[in-house]
């Protein structure tokens, strides 16, 4: 009798694992890295190759953002933390998208110039810093969002829902 219950356990077990390792076998033309490959272009194109944006180093991002899935609007600000890597750093460059208008900028608590151009934001800083200097920056604006941000039906539910892409190369908009 032991026998046959080991016999037994045996056959499950070899059952088990041969159900359990069933392969999911897709096409090249269906894999992740097909995908990646056929939109790598459109990723080389997002890229920004702006010198001025290796002069620093993020350190944190904190967004305050109001949006809803009735409008594509978006309206808050973006407080962000740099860490200086060159001496007499004197501009800040971020990216944001060219629809996105700019209420007023901060940085260390002190209200600046700037100019918005060709999806970047450019902050001359009243004093420059040296490497090593931790430079807070405020940004308030709003208006239209972009490509990042979607806003659809969603078809098990039936409601409006609203979120944004991840990947980096959206985070202008």
């Amino acid at each position: 009798m032991r026998e046959g219950i080991l016999v037994l356990f045996m056959a499950a077990g070899i059952v088990s694992i041969a159900y359990s390792q069933e392969l999911v076998h897709y096409s090249f033309e269906e894999s992740m890295l097909a995908t990646q490959q056929t939109n790598q272009q459109f990723i080389v194109n997002s890229l920004n190759d702006n010198p001025l944006l290796e002069d620093y180093d993020v350190k944190f991002y904190g967004l305050d953002v109001q949006v809803n899935n009735r409008s594509d609007q978006i309206h808050g600000s973006a407080t962000i933390l740099v860490e200086v890597k060159r001496n007499s750093f004197s501009t800040l460059v971020f990216e944001l998208y060219h629809t996105r208008g700019i209420d007023r900028v901060l940085v260390d608590g002190t209200e600046m110039n700037f100019t918005h151009a060709d999806n970047e934001l450019y902050i001359d800083l009243a004093a420059p810093r040296d490497s090593g200097i931790l430079v807070t920056a405020q940004v308030y604006y709003g208006g239209e969002t972009g490509e990042g941000m979607v806003m659809e039906t969603d078809d098990e539910w039936g409601v409006r829902v609203t979120f944004t892409h991840s990947e980096p190369f959206y985070s202008k908009d």
